[in-house]
């Protein structure tokens, strides 16, 4: 009995074991049995409805009467027509929004705009068009578009982000303090305070929001010169002028002291005049003013002398050498030694030793050249003709690259050591518009702090690669190189050129480098970094978001690494590219439609229903959905035969009537409004090319196709759950966030509430 037992019980242990390559095996079965997904058959679009023209009713006639009487403004015509209106319309009109548009073209023919502002407040607190969402958010944007009470707006905002960033300047430092400790408050307090001053005396007298409100204010004044409230916003505007005009006035007078310190002297001159307007009487403009001029007429008069010639006398040596120097291939050196031996050599020695540096620079000589030039340029210009054209080739860069390369290479190390050092106050204290020892001041507790944070920089820097100190000193390198590629000094150049791209894995500058040298760095060596260099610019071609540039830069790439595989792929990428590419490519995704199944439906795209069921036996639409593909082709995308969303879609374009693309993009353009009145989150996105081309399409103009590529819009409409997921975040009903923050920089830890202040309008940027 228990043998039984116990072999029933290993029968039953090991009966699992035995099913699972059964299991696996039916898997496989179910898997290769799958019918694989087909491409629906026919059109994916369903015939297009017709619309049959209704016959005129009464009240149509009366709203084509109102339309013309409106049309030759006369308001009589306008008001009896409308009143028939209002009697005859019922409530069961066809366009149950036909009499909110007759009152709102009465409206539109108001003398002013504050008028039509008025009469449209009031049409929109008697008659409920909510129906008609492109209506009402038209009608509520006129009503919005208030000067008077957007001006009050902007002034507001001014007064709140003061606050904000006053209650800021004291919350943080006493919320730091929870954690350090209170003993450190007041220095905190001190500190921020400080800060906070510092910033405050660098704001101009004109905030941009006070900037913005001036600008409304004068457009009520044109609107509505005789209002209500004129008077009292034209003594604003005067004020607000004055204070702009000292702000433009002090901006000039920053802007004009800075081009006189570095000797740009006609700048410096135009600035103080152009402030000099803003403040005529101000008598520090005024002696600006005139040390520009005296300076900028000196440095006239230094270029005048500079021009000036005289004549060389009638040595025959000196001619013979001048017209040689302008014939290539002349024998130099003999008319060196020619010109040293003629009468009244000493007058031309310098230009001897200039000549002859000229020579050896070019015959190879180059550290003897330059030894030459630099001892003419320490001479006296008031005694030797050459000695600025001595300075001004050992001091340019594009001339002298080798000591441009060695100066910038010690600067560089220099300012590294700085920001070892001092991090972000390597170049001096961080408020540049005070003077130098109150901006140390106020700078000097987060200095101290730098100082103590030395150890951890040292630790993180070799871990920061976007922190490049070498960049000029780079560039210089390079311009030595591309202009004496076998100098004495090249090989040194070089050497510091390529560990520089190479610790930061530049391998196409380290390939440019060694193009020239393959066979001294071994053929091995340099096919890995041939391939490196191919892969990384197939990276860089890749990542360009404008295809003409980016098959421009893959054709190239196919050309130069064909020997590579990033170079096949570069010419396979090409000839898709050149085979997809569509004038437009604004993208309704299938989760777009299913969110609004009326742009789907018969009175947009009129879409097959099957083809957005999430049944995949009769074909379905991929999640790319459908894609106005510029002219009139729409460009449908659905699931490849495997069923997988995230394998590639089968594509398949159909060229549609323009009466079709007119309502698809017109219902688009208003389910998008739509969802946005009623969705905060669902926001499009500013577009031109998009909007271009929609418009084009609603007026039946796409026939002639725009190919160029500043024109394409790459646009996507996508539902909401693909733009946030299952969870939106939502922004605080509170006014301020709490913060908790820890910093390495400051060594503190605290939490704090942070005041949230006024978003910035759309068109701020036009008044900074």
């Amino acid at each position: 009995m228990t043998v039984s037992r116990r072999k029933t019980a290993r029968s039953r242990a090991g009966r699992p074991q035995r099913l699972w390559p059964a299991l696996l095996l039916c898997a496989l079965a179910a898997a290769a049995c799958r019918t694989p997904v087909p491409v629906p058959a026919g059109s994916p679009l369903e015939p297009l409805s017709v619309r049959v023209a209704p016959t005129p009713e009464a009240e149509d006639r009366l709203a084509a009467r109102l339309a013309g009487a409106a049309l030759v403004d006369d308001l009589e015509r306008v008001e009896a027509a409308l009143s028939e209106l209002e009697a005859v319309d019922g409530g069961d009109s066809r366009n149950p929004n036909l009499l909110a548009l007759a009152h709102d073209l009465r409206n539109a023919t108001a003398p002013d705009d504050a008028g039509y502002r008025r009469a449209t407040r009031a049409l929109l607190r008697t008659r409920d068009i909510s129906a008609d969402p492109a209506l009402e958010a038209r009608l509520e944007r006129a009503v919005a578009d208030d000067p008077l009470r957007l001006a009050n707006e902007r002034v507001l905002d001014d007064y709140h982000a003061l606050f904000a960033r006053t209650f800021n300047a004291v919350s943080e430092p006493v919320g730091r303090s929870l954690l350090t400790g209170f003993t450190v408050a007041p220095v905190a307090l001190a500190s921020s305070a400080a800060h906070y001053l510092a910033q405050s005396y660098r704001e101009d007298a004109l905030s941009t929001r006070e900037r913005q409100a001036l600008v409304l204010r004068q457009r009520y004044l044109a609107e509505d010169p005789d209002g209500q409230h004129s008077e009292r916003v034209s003594r604003q505007v005067a004020s607000a002028r004055a204070e702009l005009h000292q702000t433009h006035r002090d901006r000039l007078h920053r802007q004009a002291r800075r081009a006189l310190r570095a000797d740009q002297y006609e700048r410096a001159r135009v600035l103080a005049n152009l402030a000099l307007d803003f403040a005529p009487a101000d008598p520090a403009l005024v002696a600006l003013v005139g040390e520009a001029e005296q300076a900028a007429a000196a440095e006239r008069a230094r270029l005048q002398r500079s021009l000036e010639a005289t004549p060389g006398g009638d040595n025959e040596a000196s001619l013979a050498l001048a017209r040689d120097l302008l014939t290539p291939g002349a024998d130099l050196e003999a008319n060196l030694r020619a010109l040293a031996a003629s009468e009244g050599s000493e007058a031309f020695s310098d230009e001897i030793v200039f000549v002859r540096a000229l020579v050896e620079s070019e015959t190879g000589s180059e550290e003897r050249a330059w030894q030459r030039l630099r001892g003419l340029a320490r001479r006296s210009p008031e005694r030797s003709n050459v000695v600025r054209h001595a300075a001004n080739l050992v001091d340019s860069s594009q001339q002298n690259p080798y000591e441009a390369f060695r100066e910038i290479r010690s600067r560089e190390r220099a300012r590294f050591a700085r920001w070892l050092v001092f991090d972000r106050f390597a170049d001096g204290p961080r408020y540049t518009h005070i003077p130098k020892p109150i901006a140390y001041l106020v700078d000097l507790p987060a200095v101290a702090q730098t100082l103590v944070q030395l150890p951890v920089r040292l630790l993180v820097y070799p871990f920061r690669p976007n922190l490049d100190f070498h960049v000029s000193t780079a560039a210089a390198a390079q311009r030595y190189l591309d202009r004496a590629p076998r100098g004495s000094r090249a090989e040194e150049v070089r050497t510091w050129l390529l560990d520089y791209h190479e610790e930061r894995e530049n391998w196409l500058a380290v390939e440019r480098l060694l193009r020239d040298l393959r066979d001294e760095g071994g053929e091995l060596a340099w096919e890995d970094i041939h391939t490196r260099a191919a892969d990384q610019a197939l990276r860089i071609s890749l990542d360009q978001p404008r295809r003409d540039l980016q098959v421009s830069m893959l054709k190239r790439l196919s050309q130069e690494y064909y020997d590579t595989d990033a170079g096949r792929v570069a010419g396979g990428r090409v000839r898709e590219i050149t085979r997809t590419t569509t004038p437009q490519s604004i993208r309704i995704t299938a989760q777009y439609l299913r969110e609004n199944p009326r742009l789907a439906g018969p009175d947009g795209l009129g879409l097959r229903p099957s083809l957005i069921d999430g049944q995949t036996e009769n074909g379905e639409l991929h999640p790319d959905g459908v894609t106005l593909a510029g002219g009139r082709v729409l460009e449908f995308a659905f699931l490849a035969e495997s069923g997988d969303e995230a394998d590639a879609p089968t594509r398949l374009p159909r060229r549609v009537s323009s009466e079709r693309l007119a309502r698809v993009v017109s219902l688009l353009e208003e389910t998008a409004l739509r969802n946005e009145r009623v969705d905060r989150d669902d926001k499009q996105a500013a577009n031109a090319p998009r909007d271009l081309y929609l418009e084009r399409a609603r007026l039946g103009l796409t026939d002639r196709v725009d190919t160029r590529p500043t024109a394409r819009s790459t646009y996507t409409y996508q539902g909401v759950r693909e733009r946030y997921g299952m969870v939106r975040s939502r922004e605080s009903v509170l006014p301020f966030d709490l913060v908790v923050q820890g910093s390495l920089r400051d060594l503190s830890l605290g939490a704090f509430p942070r005041w949230r202040g006024p978003k910035e309008t759309p068109d701020a940027f036009l008044y900074r």
